[in-house]
């Protein structure tokens, strides 16, 4: 084992609630550390969001030390605790695994040592422990040696690892894309032969989400086409040719850094036939509002056919409350960044309107369905830039209403 002594300052969130949690636990005689992709982030300089705590303590014992608890996975020893002003830690007794029974997690868990426990975790650069009160950083599995290296490696035997979950595949792509880690050898053949069927959408998803939220995400996709795991964020990925495949990283490469994932997910999913694209959103367990944005960005056209779908349904969709997202979209199909400007004042023209039916009745003209049609008329010459005040939309309106 490795020890390193560092003396890291826990006072700001989100490290202070960790520390009140271990200094509970250390007060009624328990062991309390700081482990897994916190303590790697804090080593590599980056931004940490949230803090996991390992313990020799039992789940009853974390429960009874704490008076707000949500016990998110008791059976598998992990216990959340609740802080006075609504943070939350995950504590997590220190525990071997039973066996994996359906690649995705263990028949059972077994109490077990600080040293045992690391065993169990995915990749080295994630098996790291930090002890707060002796300033100690301690490495049971290689993972300093690896993190100093840029290298991912799977703890143990790597088939056997990737084998007990398989999302560690899609996570280990993650990894190595968003960290800049190379995947050592072991790893990658395992990563390219270890059967992704069966995860659920939901863990899948999740997996796209956070890549396709990384500003390395260009980097994910190629990973992910390379190792044959597209093919588990949708079949039809499968069956594209290389060029496909190449085409929708370059655009990923061209997304601005803060691009949100859903933008990510569209540029590939805009490559799907319709029908295959309108099946695939029905079957996946997402909110209305998202599946909504997704058919919007999907079948919005590209900006250099913008203006040829017709001044109406410009406008419409201008109006939209994705269009930000559209923009970052267009950004990825080669929208030139000096155009962003342009078409978001033509959208804030729209959102503007210069006139309403209530504006049109009082006017004179009779209520009916002349007067929505004259109201998009007059927002798709405002998209235009043709019509820029009220008198020259109400002249349209009466125009369109009359003819």
């Amino acid at each position: 084992m490795e020890r390193r002594t560092l003396a890291w300052d826990l006072s700001a969130p989100p490290w202070s609630g960790a520390q009140a949690v271990i200094a509970r636990l250390r007060a009624a005689g328990h062991v309390g550390v700081l482990v897994g992709g916190a303590v790697r982030d804090r080593l590599l300089g980056r931004r940490v969001h949230e803090v996991d705590v390992a313990t020799d303590a039992s789940p009853d014992a974390v429960s009874a030390l704490f008076s707000r608890c949500v016990e998110v996975g008791r059976a598998f020893g992990v216990i959340v605790v609740v802080g006075a002003d609504g943070s939350q830690v995950e504590v997590a007794s220190f525990r071997s695994d039973r066996a994996y029974v359906d690649g995705r997690r263990p028949s059972g868990v077994d109490p077990a040592s600080e040293a045992e426990d690391v065993q169990r975790r995915d990749f080295t650069v994630n098996a790291l422990v930090y002890d707060p009160v002796a300033g100690e950083l301690r490495d049971h599995v290689g993972g300093l040696k690896d993190l100093d290296q840029r290298v991912l490696r799977v703890v143990g035997v790597a088939a056997d690892r990737l084998a007990e979950d398989r999302l560690r595949v899609l996570r280990g792509l993650r990894f190595a894309a968003g960290l800049g880690l190379e995947i050592e050898p072991a790893t990658w053949r395992a990563m390219q032969t270890t059967t992704l069927d069966g995860l659920s959408r939901e863990r899948i998803l999740q997996e796209w989400d956070k890549a396709g939220g990384d500003a390395r995400r260009s980097l994910w996709w190629r990973l992910a086409v390379r190792c044959g795991a597209v093919s588990a964020l949708c079949a039809g990925f499968a069956a594209w040719p290389v060029r496909r495949h190449a085409a929708v990283a370059r655009r990923l490469d061209r997304l601005p850094v803060t691009a949100a994932a859903s933008v990510a997910q569209a540029l590939s999913l805009r490559e799907l036939e319709p029908r295959a694209r309108a099946a695939w959103l029905d079957a996946q367990p997402l909110a209305r509002r998202r599946v909504r944005l997704l058919r919007y960005l999907c079948d919005a056209p590209a900006p250099q056919q913008a203006e040829a779908v017709g001044a109406e349904r410009l406008a419409t969709l201008l109006v939209d409350e994705g269009f930000e997202h559209l923009l970052e979209l267009w950004l990825g199909l080669g929208l030139e960044p000096a155009a962003v400007r342009a078409w978001r004042a033509r959208a804030a023209r729209c959102r503007a309107p210069l006139i309403s039916a209530r504006d049109l009745l009082a006017a004179g003209l009779e209520p009916g369905p002349a007067i929505g049609r004259a109201l998009r008329a007059v927002r798709a010459a405002q998209a235009a830039g043709t019509v820029t005040d009220r008198c020259g939309a109400l002249a349209l309106a009466r125009r369109q209403v009359a003819g």
